[in-house]
């Protein structure tokens, strides 16, 4: 496990957390700073695959964003990868924090409890199988985000097994990490009258235990009668699904 670089997978009644990475242009100064005594940052919003070339052609000096889109700029000589949030202040703060989420929502871990843990453990499983064979979802996650073809960029092509490869070692699949300690989930989830917010909130023991016992096979799924068509949605072109594209390949 490369602790230094991680992207953290967990998960919790139907819940995956992930990280981000970061990339980085080097350069001397803030660009369009109006006040050389204040330098300023500016934000901009772009969509992950402009990245790339707003950097390439300098409309901005850096970017932060999910993989492989790190790792196919900076494998095409654009920018290079400096940071992950584990490197944010104050130190160890962020090292087993993830900042997306995807949950269940409670009507369905309430309706269908052993579906629910199903997609947990198969979650789980998947996450674990990724992490034991990388190899096998090197080539799972590159078919399912490039396909077979060569990757052009602005300074040639690239193999999509290999921007995987490269990509899998800044990563780090878990299935155990923190759950955030975030104001826009305590805000989302308003969890507590008096506004706080406790990351075991999010979670459903019974859904969880459940889904253990599937892992391990102390239990089987009842399936029995109404069985829902359940739509999951996930970031298109981002690695940090690689186990969901494994739990639907393999």
């Amino acid at each position: 496990m490369q602790q230094l670089r991680p992207i953290y997978w967990f998960i919790i009644p139907g819940c995956i957390l992930l990280t981000i990475c970061f990339l980085l242009l080097p350069v001397t100064a803030p660009r369009f700073v109006p006040d050389k005594n204040h330098p300023t940052v500016y934000l901009l919003y772009a969509s992950a695959g402009s990245m790339s070339q707003l950097l390439n052609t300098g409309q901005i000096d850096a970017f932060i964003i999910w993989e492989p889109v790190v790792t196919t700029a900076e494998l095409a000589g654009i920018g290079k990868h400096v940071a992950v949030p584990s490197d944010i202040p104050p130190p160890g703060k962020w090292t087993d924090a993830a900042s997306c989420v995807l949950v269940l929502r409670k009507d369905v871990t309430e309706q269908y409890p052993d579906i629910s843990a199903l997609i947990s453990a198969l979650t789980t499983a998947a996450i674990n199988r990724t992490r034991e064979n990388p190899e096998l979802a090197e080539k799972i996650t590159a078919y399912w985000i490039f396909g077979k073809g060569p990757i052009l960029t602005s300074k040639g092509s690239l193999s999509p097994l290999d921007v995987e490869h490269h990509s899998f070692g800044n990563t780090v699949f878990t299935a155990n990490v923190t759950p955030p300690e975030s104001g826009i989930v305590r805000h989302a989830l308003k969890t507590k009258s008096d506004g706080t917010y406790n990351p075991a909130d999010m979670m459903n023991p019974a859904v969880s235990v459940r889904g253990r016992q599937f892992l391990n096979g102390s239990a089987v799924p009842g399936l029995a009668g109404d069985i829902p068509t359940l739509n999951l949605g996930y970031l298109p072109s981002c690695d940090n699904f690689a186990p969901l594209h494994v739990m639907v390949r393999d």
